[in-house]
């Protein structure tokens, strides 16, 4: 495995932000896996303070993990797969309920679908469905001139009408007028987890809202491209870990998009886990309890880091506040697309 490089950054707010970018996420758990062995001995005190914080939390019933409860450290540690789809099938449809609700309010906010048109050139895909409504058979006729064994196979392909099929529909050829590519491509970065007052179960609308956006846009022929950023701040530094989840032309893996953002087994003890590596990697003693994650925090790494070009998808722990920042994105995308046109 490759070293990823160290990036050093300063903010407009005199923050300095260090950070390290990661291809994919088993590049990302490789990593701080075999980092952990490497501390120094005070990140290796810190780390088994977090470790003695969350066997505490497990033995006192808490609910910082969700349900079911974990029953022990190494059951954390071996967390690589989102296990939540129980919540996630009653989570999903009331997000998805609201969302229509605010789009059919905000019309001019939203961005129009790509229109299905129909051609007879041989562009798209070939349409079933429109060449069977002129879909007819042509039946075979017997020639009296034909050897008895033709007219014996004529008259068995019209008892069975068999026959050549045809259709008098020209234009069977799909193809969306607006075609991917002519909008611009978005890039998205969320920040994972949350600090430690948030329940468990209320990480899951990050993840959730995030998918959401994603089918909403490239529904509509706009590239998305999924960045997760696993973060911490402290005195007048952040460290931090960006992980390419989704590449422009991959399809979105849910699960994973579930575990590193809204999985409170994942993010409390292996995103702890990162932290502690990330910061021993770039040479930092981290403080008691690994500093903290302020408001704003999400947006001021990425407007930094990418000069304004990345978008934010802040934390949200409610249906309301998952569904505001969808639209907030749509809705700053489509002032966007107008200021250029």
């Amino acid at each position: 495995m490759t070293d990823p490089r160290i990036h050093t950054i300063h903010s407009k707010e005199r923050y300095a932000i260090i950070y390290s970018m990661f291809d994919s996420v088993l590049s990302f758990h490789a990593f701080v896996d075999a980092q952990i062995p490497k501390l120094n001995q005070h990140n290796l005190k810190a780390f088994q303070g977090i470790n003695d914080w969350v066997s505490w939390h497990i033995r006192a019933n808490s609910n910082m993990y969700g349900v079911p409860l974990p029953n022990n450290v190494e059951e954390l540690n071996n967390h690589k797969t989102f296990k939540g789809m129980h919540l996630l099938k009653q989570i999903q449809p009331k997000i998805k309920s609201r969302l229509h609700s605010f789009l059919n309010m905000g019309d001019s906010k939203t961005i129009a679908k790509p229109k299905l048109t129909f051609n007879d050139k041989g562009v798209g895909i070939f349409s079933f469905d429109m060449a069977s409504i002129g879909l007819f058979r042509r039946i075979p006729v017997v020639g009296r001139k034909e050897s008895p064994l033709q007219q014996t196979i004529g008259k068995l392909k019209i008892a069975l009408q068999v026959g050549n099929i045809g259709s008098s529909a020209k234009k069977v050829f799909a193809h969306f007028e607006q075609k991917k590519g002519t909008y611009p491509a978005l890039e998205v970065y969320v920040t994972a987890g949350g600090n430690a007052k948030i329940e468990g179960d209320a990480l899951m609308y990050v993840g959730i809202a995030c998918s959401e956006l994603v089918d909403y846009m490239e529904a509509r022929g706009i590239p998305v491209a999924i960045n997760v950023v696993i973060a911490t701040s402290f005195d007048t530094q952040i460290i931090a870990g960006i992980v390419r989840l989704k590449h422009f032309e991959d399809r979105l893996d849910k699960n994973q998009l579930l575990l590193l953002t809204s999985d409170p087994r994942y993010y409390r003890y292996r995103g702890f886990k990162a932290l502690v590596s990330l910061g021993d990697y770039f040479g930092i003693d981290l403080p008691v309890g690994l500093g903290t994650n302020f408001k704003g925090m999400d947006r001021h790494i990425v407007d930094t880091v990418t000069d304004g070009r990345g978008v934010s998808f802040g934390q949200s722990y409610s249906i309301e506040e998952a569904v505001k920042e969808i639209m907030s994105i749509i809705a700053s995308y489509k002032a966007n697309l107008n200021d250029k046109s």
